[in-house]
């Protein structure tokens, strides 16, 4: 309901726009809210990568206090959330580049949301199911690293259902 009202004021707005501007003036609102979604899935993106790469910290230390892992795995599953972040990140650094089509910024988010997955999948390479869920709870308890957390445990609850 919200949607459709949104898109009647919108329709309503844009036909007022219009009718003051004429076609010209329109063009130029229209391409104007295009821009500032194109800024907010931009800012949207880098807020996650943001927040994601400043909670790892606290995700290493719960790692440390709360999960029974060796030092070679621990180390691995802490340089696997580093990597993945980084890509993340570096991949999100262009999203800002002004010239990029606005399929290419699609085409980037689409790959910034890829890495993570891929991050999930290769931390299910050398943590069980149990460990996956407990990384996943550590994770949706930490700022910053909520939405992750929540991949990290959905990909821990598929593979124990696969091994049933």
């Amino acid at each position: 309901d919200a949607m459709v009202g949104e898109a009647a004021i919108t329709a309503k707005v844009e036909e007022a726009v219009e009718k003051a501007l004429g076609q010209q003036g329109a063009e130029l609102v229209k391409k104007a809210q295009l821009q500032a979604k194109r800024e907010g899935n931009r800012a949207g993106f880098d807020k996650f990568v943001s927040n994601y790469g400043e909670g790892l910290p606290q995700i290493y230390q719960s790692i440390t206090d709360k999960m029974n892992l060796d030092r070679n795995r621990q180390q691995q599953l802490e340089e696997t959330l580093e990597a993945g972040w980084a890509r993340m990140d570096e991949l999100t650094g262009q999203l800002f580049n002004d010239d990029l089509a606005p399929e290419e910024e699609q085409a980037l988010m689409g790959e910034i949301k890829s890495v993570g997955g891929e991050t999930i999948q290769e931390l299910g390479t050398f943590l069980n199911p149990g460990e996956m869920m407990q990384l996943g709870e550590i994770m949706m308890a930490t700022e910053g690293t909520e939405r992750m957390g929540m991949g990290v445990a959905g990909a821990a609850k598929e593979s124990a259902a696969e091994e049933e």
